[in-house]
Formats: C-alpha cells, structure tokens, sequence
C-alpha cells in the first residue's frame, strides 16, 4: 500500500482503548511532527508485552508517565 496524504501527522492526545487501533496510534503518534500523548496504554499492553521497552529498543523516543 502506498499513501501520500495532503498534509503531516501533527502531535495530539489519543485515546487507544481497542488493541489494534491503539497500536495504529502508537505507530502513526511515531512519525507525527511534536510531541503525542497515547492513553490508556494498558489495553495495547496486554497484547503487546513490554511495549515501551521494546520500542526504546528499536531507538523510539518514548517513555511511561506514571
């Protein structure tokens, strides 16, 4: 699949309740210009293990607000 939109992804908050479309936040909030806020993070968790220290891994400038 190829897309090319009009315009960037922008920074946001995002509310990633659902498992699948959580993780397409996370990956669209990773190419966004700024800086976005993804919560609740417990629903992708459960599918996605250590997922904040898996994309740390990967070189993701992301983190855990407590």
């Amino acid at each position: 699949m190829i897309v090319n939109g009009p315009t960037r992804l922008r920074a946001r908050s995002l509310d990633s309740r659902d498992l699948r479309s959580g993780m397409a936040m996370i990956a669209a909030a990773l190419v966004a210009e700024g800086q976005s806020e993804v919560a609740p993070l417990e629903t992708v968790e459960r599918g996605y293990g250590r997922l904040v220290d898996r994309l740390q891994s990967l070189g993701a400038s992301v983190w855990r607000r407590e």
